[in-house]
């Protein structure tokens, strides 16, 4: 009798130490050790989802930036956490193997890129161009002078390069979410103002 005594007495024992071990947040901790461990890729995205290659920008991002704002955007030293919690990344996505967060403005955009890791590793402001419309409308044989009439906030690198291997193209931003690149031959010109338009490619910003 008393050697039962003695087993029910442990039983319950044991299951009130069960009891206990749960009350103090065990299991809590436990969860609190998994987030610890979660990956960058993971908690970017929790923080948000990666925007569709195909998805126009406009049609994901709510905020627009003054572009005294997006100057305070690029000009910020945070990693992509720090980033999200001040300014919200509603264009997130992959480019290269790193992440690029883009921010529309009044006349601009930034792009803000950060490596893996999360960490940042450089901020860029474009201006704006015309609509898609108007470089739809442009033909190939069209002169390099025309395009800088159509839009003179575009890049053109290879005439500040001082190389002249540098490749012959144009990038524009235009202001409803597309990259137009054009690519030029200049056919042994010396004016580059005459460089005739070889091809012209677009893509989603």
């Amino acid at each position: 009798m008393k050697s039962s005594c003695f087993i029910i007495v442990l039983i319950v024992i044991s299951v009130g130490i069960l009891f206990s071990a749960c009350s103090r947040g065990d299991v809590v901790k436990v969860e609190e050790s998994d987030a610890e461990n979660e990956t960058v890729e993971e908690q970017v995205f929790k923080m948000n989802e990666l925007r569709d290659s195909n998805t126009n920008i406009y049609d994901v991002v709510t905020r627009t930036y003054t572009d005294d704002q997006l100057k305070e955007i690029i000009s910020f030293s945070g990693n992509i956490d720090e980033y999200n919690a001040v300014y919200p990344t509603e264009s997130l996505r992959i480019v290269n193997n790193e992440y690029e967060v883009v921010y529309i403005g009044d006349e601009c955009y930034a792009s803000v890129i950060f490596d893996m890791e999360g960490k940042k590793i450089c901020d860029t402001l474009y201006n704006k161009g015309p609509n898609l419309e108007v470089f739809e409308n442009l033909e190939e044989g069209e002169t390099l002078g025309h395009v800088m009439e159509v839009d003179p906030n575009g890049y053109f690198p290879f005439l500040y390069a001082g190389r002249t291997d540098f490749p012959r193209l144009s990038i524009h931003y235009t202001a409803d979410g597309y990259i137009i690149t054009i690519y030029y031959d200049d056919f042994g010109l010396d004016d580059y103002k005459k460089y005739r338009i070889e091809s012209i490619k677009r893509s989603l910003i």
